[in-house]
């Protein structure tokens, strides 16, 4: 996977996934836009939160497992068509 494409191909793992083949070229863009969106906000609340100076920290590790949780349950919700 290239560096500066990583979350491109997160992108297009999604949208094979959980996009139906029949969504207007509007509706996919749109969504896009929001997966990168959500990616963006996630990235910088990474970056402006872990301690840039030092190892990640114990608390910087939970709330890293506690990002990837939330996004497991989320994603199991989509699945299961609560979301």
């Amino acid at each position: 996977m290239e560096k500066d494409k990583q979350v491109l191909h997160l992108w297009q793992t999604f949208e094979a996934v959980y996009i139906p083949m029949n969504v207007d070229d509007i509706q996919r863009k749109e969504m896009k836009r929001s997966f990168f969106s959500g990616a963006h906000s996630l990235f910088l609340h990474m970056v402006t939160t872990l301690d840039p100076d030092h190892e990640p920290t114990v608390e910087d590790l939970d709330k890293m497992s506690g990002i990837h949780d939330e996004l497991k349950a989320y994603a199991q919700a989509c699945v299961e068509g609560r979301e």
